[in-house]
């Protein structure tokens, strides 16, 4: 199937949707920013010109060739199955009563000390395996750090889950000897840059040396049904993401293309 697909033509399809459709984005107090920066704002959507989309994909190409981009991982990690556990689980199957109860922040606990045992059993990566609900959601990410620094330290989350938490984040990793230095911002399909992982970027920025632009559209659903189509839109949502963080942040930024 990739050999079937004219990756030429995605790139241009993924251009000309940057560019005539733009990405809706919300912050108004961003959009104005970005308008002062000569991006071209329609309403609130950001319209990147082809031009813009081709020059930073020609910079993003070199950046890449030169190992500029953080945590990217080997091309092994990718040709082998690495074992590792979602890490959005939220419940867990009680084995006395067959039936499933929200992960709290001690069965979560329990859930990933096992989860530990066995990657060293079978040599997998091992993470947080879910996410504890009796948690507040703002307040996850610093649940999920404190379960790592009990049970795997070697995979500490690198995110804050929202803004009242980033501070809080930030000095824990920071205290364990794992500064935090790329942080991730998720595009929503179709065609949207907005909420919390945005703001959490650019007002923490100082702290980090580099932002990564992740797409996750679902075939047929959030994206066209067709795939090289669907990897047209996802592009436009990632590396225009890209190009707007960049302009936004004063960083590099990374992209990265997911299909579901």
């Amino acid at each position: 199937m990739p050999n079937e697909l004219n990756c030429d033509a995605i790139i241009a399809g993924g251009a000309r949707i940057a560019d005539e459709i733009g990405i809706f984005m919300p912050q108004e107090h961003l959009r104005r920013r970005l308008r002062g920066q000569g991006l071209h704002i329609k309403g609130n959507r950001v319209h990147i010109e082809q031009k813009a989309f081709y020059a930073f994909l020609a910079d993003w190409r070199a950046d890449d060739a030169r190992g500029k981009f953080v945590n990217r991982g080997s091309g092994d990690q990718f040709a082998r199955y690495n074992g590792t556990i979602n890490e959005y689980c939220t419940n867990l199957l009680d084995p006395d009563t067959g039936k499933y109860a929200p992960f709290t922040l001690q069965s979560l606990l329990a859930a990933t000390q096992l989860t530990v045992h066995l990657c060293k059993t079978y040599e997998k990566r091992c993470n947080v395996v879910g996410q504890p609900c009796d948690v507040p959601a703002q307040l996850q990410s610093l649940a999920r750090y404190y379960i790592a620094a009990q049970a795997c330290p070697g995979d500490f989350p690198g995110e804050p889950s929202s803004l009242a938490a980033a501070d809080y984040l930030f000095a824990m990793a920071e205290l364990m000897g794992e500064p935090i230095t790329r942080l991730s911002v998720y595009a929503s399909s179709p065609l949207t840059l907005g909420g919390d992982s945005v703001e959490i970027a650019v007002r923490n920025i100082h702290r980090v040396s580099q932002v990564k632009v992740t797409s996750m559209p679902a075939l047929g659903c959030t994206a066209p049904l067709s795939i090289p189509h669907a990897l047209s839109c996802a592009l436009a949502e990632a590396m225009g993401g890209a190009v707007i963080m960049s302009a936004l942040c004063g960083r590099p930024c990374d992209f990265l293309v997911q299909m579901h």
